[in-house]
């Protein structure tokens, strides 16, 4: 699949001029303009200053001119600091993760919307079926143009602060909402803001949410609870419960809702509970998959490393690392691959790798004082030998 998006993103890029991309700052108003202007659809980057992805996303339209190009044939780009909503998108759009990007029209009209970043074919992915969208005469339609909203103050107070307002301030706004399908209501919703009668009737009719917001937003709402329980039972390794939280979210989700989820969560249940022998398991098959999904090798190699005591799935684990290592090198797996070594007790191939990473990382401006603790560890542990 990975292989199918660059090749969609290597032939978007041939179709194009090469052309500056019109990126602003922090200015709605301006972004509009140009867009107008321009004929383009407005792409809202949000972002934090301490987001690692945000970071990578930033550097690759930076460094790459095919992808900045690629961008610039439909979108003028709004980098929007999330922290500093000078002009309330944050909580227009419910912002919680990040990078979020937003596609919308010239006139406000929102489009389409993802979370992450993974990398510059599916992303591109991404901005043509928001194109697409567009060019439908499509769009998400319980999100309004306006900006300004009546949004009440315990939601800008935890939207600006993230502190969570109390059950009673919850319960005490929801006691004067006639319409919990409208557009500020759901807001509230997004962010947990609910109580027990209004999750009843969000999950009872869930289906008109999806229309109205979108399945990647409405979606989220059901996606939060069920980790709550998920997650209980992970913490409390509780077998039982956690069978029936798998349940619960294949229950509101459905299969192929439920997949990615459940994909990302059940690894972490094998880990609480000990069956490495299953976890390893599980990973190869996600590996056979996909076996360019080289974030979640590093992810699942690194549990290993920190968790795992099994010899033989640490050497797994070596081997998951290794096609990583040798197509896609950087600080972050140089640095897993080596630890990994060091806890199998090939010392050479530990210093060997944690040299390239320590390297990288300095590259990358990136810390590197946790790898080079394992310089005197090394010397330490061939004294021992």
């Amino acid at each position: 699949m990975k292989r199918l998006l660059i090749l969609s993103a290597l032939v978007f890029t041939l179709a194009v001029q090469a052309q500056a991309l019109t990126i602003i700052d922090q200015d709605l108003n301006e972004a509009q303009n140009v867009a107008k202007a321009e004929g383009k659809l407005l792409l809202i980057d949000f972002y934090t200053t301490w987001c690692g992805p945000c970071r990578v996303f930033t550097a690759e339209v930076h460094d790459n001119e095919d992808f900045a190009a690629a961008i610039s044939q439909d979108y003028v780009m709004l980098k929007y600091d999330a922290e500093n909503d000078n002009h309330g998108l944050t909580a227009k759009y419910h912002i919680q993760a990040y990078p979020t990007f937003a596609v919308l029209t010239a006139d406000m009209r929102l489009v389409h919307k993802t979370m992450g970043y993974g990398d510059t074919g599916s992303f591109i992915e991404f901005l043509e079926e928001g194109k697409n969208t567009a060019d439908a005469g499509k769009y998400i339609p319980g999100v309004s143009q306006q900006i300004d909203l009546d949004f009440p103050e315990i939601y800008i107070k935890t939207i600006n602060s993230r502190e969570p307002a109390t059950p009673e301030d919850v319960a005490a706004y929801w006691a004067g909402v006639e319409d919990m399908t409208a557009e500020v209501p759901f807001a509230l919703i997004s962010m947990r803001m609910y109580t027990e009668e209004v999750l009843d009737y969000y999950v009872e009719n869930l289906d008109t949410y999806r229309e109205l917001y979108g399945e990647l937003d409405a979606n989220g709402v059901v996606e939060g609870v069920v980790m709550q329980d998920l997650f209980m039972a992970i913490r409390l390794v509780d077998e039982e419960a956690w069978e029936a939280a798998r349940t619960k979210t294949v229950d509101m989700l459905g299969e192929e809702g439920a997949a990615d989820l459940l994909e990302w969560v059940t690894p972490r249940w094998y880990t609480a509970s000990g069956e490495w022998g299953q976890f390893a398991d599980y990973v190869d098959g996600l590996i056979e998959a996909d076996p360019e999904a080289y974030s979640m090798i590093n992810d699942m190699s690194w549990q290993v490393y920190e968790d795992c005591e099994d010899q033989s799935v640490i050497e797994r684990a070596i081997e998951w690392m290794r096609p990583v290592i040798e197509n896609d090198p950087d600080f972050m797996t140089l640095d897993t691959y080596a630890w990994l070594f060091f806890k199998n007790e090939q010392y050479d191939q530990a210093e060997r790798y944690i040299s390239m990473a320590i390297e990288a990382g300095n590259e990358e401006g990136t810390d590197v004082s946790a790898s080079e603790s394992m310089l005197p560890l090394l010397e330490e542990a061939r004294k021992n030998d």
